[in-house]
C-alpha cells in the first residue's frame, strides 16, 4: 500500500467509520479494527478492493529498488552498470563509457516505470482517472 493509504488520517478516519460499519463489538480495540479493515474477514479477500494501492506502492518501490541496486553495484561489486561507470571514471578519461552507463540505467528506469504503469492500466486494477 503506498503510504497515502497508511497515513494516520486517512487511517483514524478508517478506524471510525470501523467501529460503526464493520465490528460486532461496541468498543474494539485498535488491533482488531485494523485486522478487519486491512485484512477483511476470513474467506473474504480485499486484495482486489487494494489492487490499485498496491500497484502505485509497488511502482514507487520498484524505482527506489533500481536505484539502490545500481548504488550497491557502484560500491560493492565487480559487475553492473554501477561498476562499469565507477570502472570507467576511475579507468581515466573513459566519460564516454560513463555517459553510457547513466543513459542505460535510465533507459532501464523509464522501461521499467512502462511496464508498471501499464499494469496500473489493466481493467481489474484501474483507477477512475487512469482512463486519460
Amino acid at each position: 500500500m503506498s503510504i497515502a493509504g497508511a497515513a494516520p488520517a486517512a487511517l483514524d478516519r478508517q478506524l471510525l467509520r470501523a467501529r460503526v460499519l464493520v465490528c460486532d463489538q461496541p468498543f474494539p480495540g485498535r488491533d482488531e479494527i485494523i485486522r478487519r479493515v486491512e485484512l477483511g474477514e476470513p474467506g473474504k479477500s480485499n486484495v482486489l478492493l487494494r489492487a490499485p494501492q498496491l500497484i502505485v506502492g509497488m511502482r514507487i518501490t520498484l524505482g527506489i529498488a533500481w536505484l539502490v541496486v545500481v548504488a550497491a553495484e557502484m560500491i560493492a561489486v565487480n559487475s553492473g552498470l554501477g561498476f562499469l561507470i565507477v570502472d570507467a571514471r576511475n579507468a581515466g578519461n573513459r566519460y564516454d563509457l560513463v555517459i553510457a552507463g547513466m543513459v542505460l540505467i535510465g533507459l532501464v528506469g523509464i522501461v521499467l516505470d512502462l511496464l508498471m504503469r501499464r499494469l496500473e492500466r489493466l481493467d481489474s486494477v484501474r483507477w477512475g482517472y487512469a482512463s486519460q
